[in-house]
């Protein structure tokens, strides 16, 4: 898994196994399929969580209007987050994840707050 946390201007770099990795392109140069799961902030400062195997063009798919039914209304959306897995039932495991998180904790993932993070997966009980 790669970590990509990032502003609505302008994601910073990838970072796999501690080294800087180029973020231009939506696959691994060896040619190795890779998975991204990504979260987008919309123009209602609400927040969207997908996955998909080219980062780049489907984020331009929600922005053109043809992405999910979500985004369609709440463009322009800003990549905000990402993360690289090398299969696809890694990807969407960790997306349907963050989906059930809270609000509170989804936002601390995009700012890369890792204390913060770890706070709210703590038992409530």
């Amino acid at each position: 898994m790669v970590l990509r946390p990032g502003s609505a201007q302008a994601p910073s770099a990838v970072l796999r196994a501690g080294r800087p990795a180029n973020i231009e392109h939506s696959a691994e140069s060896n040619g190795a399929a890779m998975y991204y799961v990504y979260i987008l902030r919309c123009a209602d400062d609400s927040l969207y969580i997908g996955s998909t195997q080219d980062l780049d063009s489907r984020v331009k798919t929600h922005n053109h209007g043809r992405g999910a039914v979500y985004t369609l209304k709440r463009r322009p959306a800003h990549l905000v987050y990402s993360e690289i897995f090398d299969t696809q039932a890694e990807a969407v495991r960790r997306e349907r994840q963050i989906k059930c998180w809270s609000r509170r904790k989804k936002e601390a993932l995009v700012a890369n707050d890792l204390m913060r993070l770890k706070q709210l997966s703590k038992s409530h009980s």
